[in-house]
């Protein structure tokens, strides 16, 4: 039976998690999420079945307490760190509530480096986060590498994985990772969005 000398994993991808329950009241932040939806009268979203604060408010997390920023931002450079990244600055901050029915098209966040996504309101029936292969865009006409599947999904053979999302948690990952969301079956999925730059002078 041969056996392999070497084996190379090249290219990984890292999506981190992070506990940040202790740092926010829930109700609290709804009531002050809420009020904004109130006074700015929208349906305005970047998806369907969704409020979005993003064409009015696009620093919320400057409207939450220092604490939370602070962990906010601790736990994106610190996934920055472990990942071999330069440390990591502010850029914006928003959010979207998704009602019954919402779903995320694939998208990635140009013009920024890292992105992170909390849940500070994750309801019974809320859709995860669903991150996508990066294949290059010759393969997907002739559907070289999905046809090959084995039948069981290993790392290196998904083209596609659902993280089970937690309420109050955040997930911190590149802005280059296409991501997306299957039908929402909740009546308050809460997501905060949160895209950094490089800090000025980091190395």
């Amino acid at each position: 039976m041969i056996t392999p000398t070497k084996e190379m994993v090249l290219f990984p991808v890292c999506v981190r998690e992070y506990d940040l329950r202790s740092y926010y009241d829930k109700d609290a932040m709804w009531g002050q999420l809420e009020d904004m939806m109130i006074k700015n009268d929208g349906e305005y979203a970047l998806f369907p079945d969704t409020h979005s604060s993003y064409s009015y408010e696009k620093d919320i997390i400057m409207k939450f307490s220092k604490e939370l920023r602070g962990e906010i931002m601790g736990a994106i450079n610190d996934y920055s760190k472990a990942s071999g990244f330069k440390r990591q600055g502010y850029a914006e901050s928003w959010f979207n509530v998704g009602m019954y029915g919402a779903e995320t098209s694939p998208h990635k966040h140009s013009g920024c480096i890292m992105s992170a996504t909390f849940y500070p309101i994750f309801e019974e029936g809320s859709s995860n986060l669903v991150v996508e292969r990066q294949l290059p865009a010759e393969l997907k006409p002739v559907d070289q590498f999905t046809s090959s599947h084995g039948g069981i999904d290993t790392p290196y053979n998904m083209a596609e994985y659902e993280i089970p999302i937690k309420e109050g948690h955040i997930y911190v990952w590149p802005a280059w990772l296409r991501h997306k969301c299957y039908m929402n079956t909740s009546n308050r999925r809460v997501m905060i969005g949160i895209n950094t730059w490089n800090k000025k002078g980091s190395r």
